[in-house]
């Protein structure tokens, strides 16, 4: 995603990968030192001994993964409708302000 903000003329700058990659690890090392917290692992996880109810969390997973996909084209059918009915409005900045009003009311 950062390199996809710095851009110049719409093509994404691969030459902003460094310095971006740079100021985010000083930024961590910097939060880190100034909040205390140790540079390690976010999560611990303990060791997973009782797989017995591993079927019931794939299971989970999957109906989960389907759910997903149907809300994804649920919103890809209804950003797609809203464009079609905004479409006769000419102004870029009405037509994001619409579909931020709009994004914001979800």
């Amino acid at each position: 995603f950062a390199c996809e903000v710095l851009h110049r003329f719409g093509l994404e700058m691969y030459e902003a990968i460094l310095p971006a990659l740079t100021a985010s690890l000083v930024a961590q090392l910097a939060s880190r030192a100034m909040s205390g917290h140790r540079v390690g692992p976010s999560w611990h996880f303990s060791n997973a001994t009782n797989l017995s109810n591993a079927w019931w969390l794939t299971l989970l997973g999957v109906l989960l993964g389907l759910v997903g996909g149907l809300i994804g084209l649920a919103w890809i059918r209804c950003a797609s409708a809203v464009k079609g009915k905004i479409a006769f409005v000419k102004s870029p900045i009405i037509r994001a302000t619409v579909g931020g009003t709009l994004l914001g009311c979800i």
